[in-house]
């Protein structure tokens, strides 16, 4: 009777073992669809991410591009500034207001000490606590000129010059000069400085931002100190 029992259990061994082996067959199989799958979907997710980042690139690139024309659409038409007694000329919206220290003309030598104030239109300017006045709206570009014992640029940052930031060595009309931020009790202004025939020339912007370079006018800025030709 054992052996009978001892038989049929030997019979019956060889189709459990096929039962295992196609039961790790079939979990191999899921687990290799499971893993592909998986793949799959990481890489989808992957395509998906690039499509987005390439999207947002593009309409990042699309805004910048509508700003600057933006920009540079405000900035024109330009108007010309050139008075015979003045050595230098430059270009400017012509919808700002200009205004001169001194009665400048095309007959009177220009002074040794004097400047030229242009006003964004709408800008307000007010005078702060310390006593010095400042753009509370808009912006300005203050062009002056002051004779000078400085023979070098790099001699301009001492005392409470130290603190300028953002230092570019630039060049305006084939001279030599340098661009920095500087502000002194108040928000930092764009200085573009050069020193010509025992002067030195200023070109500054202000504005109400606290980056200035932000500010959507900045670019009428750029465009004049890069339209500035000395006579």
């Amino acid at each position: 009777m054992e052996q009978n029992s001892f038989t049929q259990e030997t019979k019956n061994q060889p189709k459990q073992n096929k039962a295992k082996k196609f039961f790790l067959v079939i979990l191999l199989c899921l687990l290799v669809i499971s893993l592909v799958g998986a793949g799959i979907y990481a890489w989808s997710q992957q395509q998906e991410n690039k499509d987005l980042q390439a999207k947002n690139e593009q309409l990042l690139s699309e805004k910048q591009s509508v700003k600057e024309t933006d920009n540079k659409n405000e900035a024109t038409p330009l108007a010309d500034f050139k008075i015979d007694s003045v050595p230098f000329i430059f270009k400017y919206p012509s919808s700002w207001t200009m205004e001169a220290s001194e009665p400048l003309d095309n007959f009177a030598p220009a002074p040794d000490l004097y400047s030229v104030t242009l006003m964004e239109p709408g800008s307000d300017v007010r005078v702060s606590r310390f006593g010095n006045d400042y753009v509370f709206k808009g912006s300005r570009i203050i062009a002056y000129v002051a004779k000078t014992d400085l023979k070098d640029m790099k001699d301009r940052f001492t005392g409470i010059y130290q603190s300028a930031t953002n230092r570019e060595d630039i060049t305006v009309s084939g001279i030599a000069a340098v661009q920095y931020d500087f502000g002194y009790e108040s928000d930092p202004a764009v200085y573009t400085q050069l020193i010509k025939d025992g002067k030195m020339y200023t070109f500054a912007y202000y504005s109400d931002s606290k980056n200035e370079k932000d500010n959507k006018s900045y670019p009428s800025y750029k465009e004049l100190v890069a339209s500035i030709k000395f006579q």
